[in-house]
C-alpha cells in the first residue's frame, strides 16, 4: 500500500514496539503472529523459525523494558548520577550504585542514556571516558565511547 520494503516495514513494527508506541496488548499479538508466521513449511524445521522469532521478541520487549525505565527514571537523579561518578574518581562504579541505591546495570544505563542524550555537557562525557580508558584502555572501550559521541552529536543536530 505505500510502496515501501518489507525490511523498512518490520523495521517500523520494531521501532513501535521497543519505543513503547503501541499498547502491551497490542505487543503480545504481534508477538503470537510473528510465531505463526514464521513457521517453516518445512517438516524438518519446525522449531527454527518459531525459535528465531521468540528470540527476537525477547530482545525487542527486553528494549521495550528499558526505553520505557530510563523514560520515566527522573532527568534530575540520572543528572546526579552520572555527574557524581564523573567527579568522584576514587569510587568504583559499583560503590556509585550502591549510593543510588540502583544495582550496576542499571547505573551503567543510566549514565550511558545521560550522556547520550546531552543531558550532561561535554566535560562530564570526556571525565567518564578518560577515567574508563585509565581503567581498560581496549579498542573496545575506545569504540565505545566513539559511538557514544557520535550518538551525543547526533541528537546535538551536528554528527561528526
Amino acid at each position: 500500500m505505500y510502496n515501501i520494503k518489507s525490511a523498512c516495514f518490520y523495521k517500523l513494527l520494531y521501532r513501535k514496539v521497543e519505543y513503547d508506541l503501541v499498547e502491551d496488548e497490542t505487543v503480545r499479538i504481534m508477538r503470537i503472529k510473528a510465531s505463526r508466521n514464521s513457521k517453516p513449511k518445512s517438516a524438518q524445521n519446525v522449531e527454527i523459525g518459531t525459535v528465531s522469532s521468540e528470540i527476537n521478541y525477547i530482545k525487542l520487549i527486553s528494549q521495550r523494558k528499558w526505553f520505557i525505565f530510563l523514560r520515566d527514571f527522573p532527568k534530575d537523579k540520572k543528572v546526579e548520577i552520572t555527574t557524581y561518578f564523573a567527579k568522584h574518581l576514587a569510587e568504583s562504579k559499583a560503590e556509585c550504585a550502591e549510593k543510588f541505591r540502583v544495582s550496576k546495570v542499571v547505573c551503567d544505563r543510566i549514565m550511558e542514556d545521560t550522556l547520550v542524550n546531552n543531558e550532561v555537557g561535554d566535560e562530564i562525557f570526556t571525565k567518564i571516558r578518560e577515567r574508563s580508558l585509565k581503567n581498560n584502555d581496549t579498542k573496545a572501550v575506545s569504540s565505545y565511547f566513539t559511538a557514544l559521541r557520535r550518538k551525543r552529536n547526533a541528537k546535538k543536530g551536528t554528527a561528526s
